[in-house]
């Protein structure tokens, strides 16, 4: 037996199951939403009690703290800060060419002092040449006065 066969007689009147089916789902949304509307009013009805508990602190001292902070900006001359964030700007600049030059100039010594350490190895090598080139002459020197000594001996061989 499925529910629209069945039927329902209430005082002569005929009712299919299907129409009481559709008409439950519809009384129970109608009273959901009812439900949940009076939850939502109960709600904001309880809120709004708590916000009438709610003080509001009186603001004068606040008031008077932001007259004197009003007053000691007045004070203060903001257009000579404005005069001096413009010079401190222009001496950032100046700062910022002098400190690229300073980087330029670094670069430039460490170029030079490679060159520098590459001249003393070089000349290292030529001072390690010449002493050769000495040593070597002392040594024929020496010889070349043996050899006059033999020749003088040579010459005079009583003498």
């Amino acid at each position: 037996m499925s529910l629209q066969d069945s039927e329902l007689t209430i005082s002569g009147i005929k009712f299919k199951g299907i129409y009481f089916a559709i008409g439950f789902t519809i009384i129970s949304t109608i009273s959901g939403f009812i439900y949940g509307f009076a939850e939502f009013m109960g709600r904001i009805d309880t809120l709004e009690s708590q916000l009438s508990t709610i003080v509001v602190p009186e603001l004068s001292p606040f008031e008077r703290r932001i007259s004197l902070i009003e007053e000691n900006l007045a004070q203060s001359e903001i257009g000579t800060l404005q005069a001096r964030l413009a010079t401190l700007g222009a001496n950032l600049e100046t700062i910022m060419q002098q400190q690229q030059l300073l980087l330029d100039l670094r670069d430039r010594i460490n170029t030079n002092t490679d060159i520098v350490e590459d001249n003393q190895q070089l000349v290292e090598s030529i001072e390690q040449t010449v002493d050769e080139y000495e040593e070597a002459m002392r040594e024929f020197a020496s010889e070349v006065d043996q050899l006059w000594d033999a020749f003088d001996a040579l010459n005079s061989p009583l003498g």
